[in-house]
């Protein structure tokens, strides 16, 4: 339950959304304490989709975010920015980066360590794909529960391989195994 209101202020252009925020040119939303930054765009409803995630994330886990999470968080909220876009649950939002995805995915090391707002755009994109293809995998590979009981494990402090191990019991051991067939499955 939220704390209390999100604030949203969407601005009439990407030009004024930029100057006011700061944000980087493949920018489409940004979060700042309990509010969403955004503009006015065709893409508006996805975007308030993923931002959305990003307040209930952080409420969630209790305001914190730890860099080796990141792509957790990132990747759940470009899978529900996909499903506010394509209500069938689609992937379609990085459907360009698929091949790059299967042919050269980022290693894990680097997806724990990549902080998007310092990167070039293409990097980001990819990165971002990457995330939401994985995220993706753990909902529809280990389920709801099984991800509702991962994410609650990373929230009380274990460590990635635990938190894997408790919310998928049987169907990986550690961060390594679901990698390990997460990217057998691109094949």
């Amino acid at each position: 339950t939220p704390r209390g209101l999100y604030s949203i202020i969407v601005y009439g252009t990407q030009d004024e959304y930029r100057k006011k925020t700061g944000q980087p040119e493949w920018s489409a939303g940004v979060v700042v304490g309990n509010a969403i930054y955004t503009f006015s765009s065709a893409r508006l409803e996805g975007v308030l989709s993923h931002e959305m995630t990003h307040l209930i994330w952080f409420e969630f886990m209790g305001g914190r975010l730890v860099q080796e999470h990141r792509w957790i968080n990132e990747g759940l909220a470009v899978f529900e920015e996909a499903k506010a876009v394509d209500p069938r649950g689609g992937s379609a939002l990085f459907a360009s980066m698929h091949q790059t995805l299967r042919s050269s995915p980022i290693p894990m090391d680097q997806m724990m360590r990549l902080v998007p707002a310092t990167e070039r755009a293409y990097e980001v994109s990819l990165w971002y794909a990457q995330a939401e293809n994985m995220v993706r995998f753990l909902i529809q590979r280990g389920g709801r529960i099984g991800f509702s009981q991962f994410l609650t494990a990373v929230r009380d402090g274990k460590n990635l391989d635990q938190a894997v191990s408790e919310g998928f019991p049987g169907q990986w051991r550690a961060l390594e195994d679901f990698d390990l067939q997460w990217r057998r499955s691109l094949q």
